[in-house]
């Protein structure tokens, strides 16, 4: 008689929703990255099981999930966190590059940007009560919310806003696209995490009404005056019971997570991958320290499945 297969272990997680919106509220809202008001979004806090990827049989595939573990990769440099080790950002958003290339046989990967992340989440509630919601508030610990990067729509503003690459360039038309594109972010442990882990949504356990549009634009003074500012859109989902969220216990600084954001294959149920820093009862030790490196995912030999992939599900309100 075959032995059972075992369970995989899981524990219990604090998950930080956004709340549904009020009446007479809009249904697309807008924030400015690194200001005071993207800390007042009205969340409500649920608590769901997480497993450990590191206890499955068959540990989810990029492709399938929308996430995958890797293990065995180079270390991640804490001279990270210094602005001024350029170099060293530099070869590390070439490292994600190549495991991105490598993990999904992408024809070209465009590293647009990385985030370093070592504060408590405590400091935000610092945050004065008096401090307009479009004043600057300097915070790099974990986002405790749940969120998706980029919006089905939000994917085409990521390639407008490199379009004048001529790499970006070459693959777009007067439509946009003419493959398939995605947005992947490839987040590394700085040191082992121990507090504040990553979890990620398996997509299949999502439905598109869930997803709530939030707008973005960066303070016209932290941008390049010579290059268009740039838009960006994202989802902040809301809670259903059944989501089904992963996270890979004690990460190392040698291993990795690879999280799609949007996808314009039609036929992937994991074209937007939910995740956040999650709470739990096992959290101790220092600080998170973490930073994700952010990429424009091409593949030439797959066309473009419609444009439809660039339109966001009607309003659920």
């Amino acid at each position: 008689m075959a032995a059972a297969t075992a369970m995989p272990s899981s524990i219990l997680g604090t998950f930080n929703y956004v709340k549904h919106p009020e009446e007479g509220e809009p249904w697309l809202q807008h924030y400015i990255p690194g200001s005071a008001g993207i800390h007042r979004f009205k969340l409500e806090p649920h608590d769901m099981k997480v497993v450990d990827m590191r206890t499955m049989d068959e540990p989810p595939k990029w492709d399938v999930y929308g996430f995958q573990h890797l293990k065995g990769v180079e270390p991640v440099d804490r001279k990270i966190f210094d602005e001024e080790e350029k170099q060293l950002a530099d070869a590390m958003c070439e490292e994600a590059v190549k495991l991105i290339k490598k993990v999904t046989g992408a024809s070209y990967v465009l590293c647009f940007n990385h985030v370093t992340r070592f504060e408590s989440p405590k400091k935000v509630k610092t945050l004065p009560s008096d401090m307009p919601d479009d004043s600057e508030f300097s915070y790099m610990g974990p986002l405790t919310s749940v969120h998706v990067d980029q919006s089905y729509r939000g994917g085409r503003y990521m390639l407008e806003n490199f379009k004048r690459l001529p790499e970006v360039a070459a693959r777009m038309d007067e439509n946009g696209a003419k493959c398939r594109v995605a947005t992947i972010n490839v987040w590394r442990p700085v040191s082992p995490v121990t507090r504040d882990a990553l979890a990620v949504c398996d997509r299949r356990t999502v439905d598109d009404q869930d997803f709530r549009p939030w707008e973005s634009h960066p303070y016209p003074g932290q941008w390049d005056p010579l290059a268009p500012l740039p838009k960006s859109e994202v989802w902040r989902p809301f809670y259903n019971a059944k989501n089904k969220w992963y996270y890979v216990s004690n990460m190392r600084p040698d291993e990795a997570l690879l999280i799609k954001c949007f996808d314009t294959k039609m036929d992937e149920y994991s074209r937007a991958v939910p995740h956040g820093a999650f709470t739990s009862k096992v959290d101790h030790g220092p600080n998170r320290e973490s930073v994700e490196f952010r990429c424009l995912v091409f593949w030439d030999d797959e066309p473009l499945c419609d444009q439809k992939a660039f339109e966001n599900p009607r309003e659920k309100y």
